[in-house]
């Protein structure tokens, strides 16, 4: 029951501050990527019919301060796993196995550099 109501709350409370922090800047001063971003976002709302009609009201400008502080967390958090494998491979000598069984059942191949 612990792990049922602990992944609820990791999958579906924890992800509800995602949105409260992209929101942090919003409306105040767009970024100084939104001029870029901001034809191509013009032209999905005209062209875009499909789309409901409030989409382009609301969403004029997305990139705000909040936005690229995501951005850039994910890209760091995607960035240090790859890094982890790849020195774990590289100058991985002592497995986790040898330090914890359970931890070598779990994951046979991961070594203590690559944690």
């Amino acid at each position: 029951i612990a792990t049922t109501l602990t992944g609820m709350t990791y999958l579906g409370y924890i992800p509800s501050f995602w949105v409260r922090i992209r929101l942090i800047g919003g409306g105040k001063e767009p970024t100084k990527l939104a001029p870029l971003v901001k034809p191509m976002l013009e032209y999905f709302g005209r062209t875009a019919s499909s789309l409901p009609s409030f989409v382009p009201k609301y969403i004029h400008l997305p990139i705000t301060t909040g936005a690229n502080f995501i951005f850039w967390t994910w890209l760091c958090i995607a960035f240090s796993d790859v890094g982890a494998y790849f020195a774990g491979v590289n100058f991985g000598r002592t497995k986790l196995g040898e330090i914890s069984p359970a931890a070598g059942a779990t994951s046979p191949n991961k070594t203590v550099e690559g944690v």
